[in-house]
């Protein structure tokens, strides 16, 4: 249902007047993606990538396509050594992947959910020591 709406020529294009403002922007990026408030620089990028080209994925996310698929049991079935990188202030709890996934281990950096955004410098370097 939510898919037609946001797909529909009149009633999509108005919700995503809504959902593509500033202000819509700065609301979810501060309940959910980030431990402090988005900055300005974050919210200009955000402006800036717009358009009827980046609405499908929030379309499908808003559709609740995004959590009717589980990775899980791929993420159980991996032979290769695994590194989460978790915000520490992330509500979702990802410890239990250390004991579901061979060889994995968390790593746990400042922030939320936009790591690269929120710690670049702490999320580089551990990237770089893996």
């Amino acid at each position: 249902k939510n898919f037609n709406f946001l797909s529909s020529r009149i009633f999509g294009n108005l919700a995503f007047k809504v959902l593509e403002s500033r202000r819509a922007i700065e609301f979810f990026s501060n309940q959910f993606l980030f431990s402090e408030p988005c900055d300005s620089d974050w919210l200009d990028n955000a402006q800036h990538e717009l358009g009827v080209e980046s609405r499908p994925p929030v379309m499908a996310f808003n559709a609740g396509f995004c959590l009717h698929r589980s990775y899980e049991k791929e993420l159980k079935k991996l032979d290769q050594p695994t590194t989460i990188y978790a915000g520490s202030d992330d509500k979702r709890q990802r410890e239990d992947y250390r004991f579901e996934i061979k060889d994995c281990k968390i790593q746990k950096l400042a922030g939320t959910n936009v790591l690269p955004w929120e710690s670049p410098d702490a999320f580089v370097k551990a990237m770089q020591s893996d």
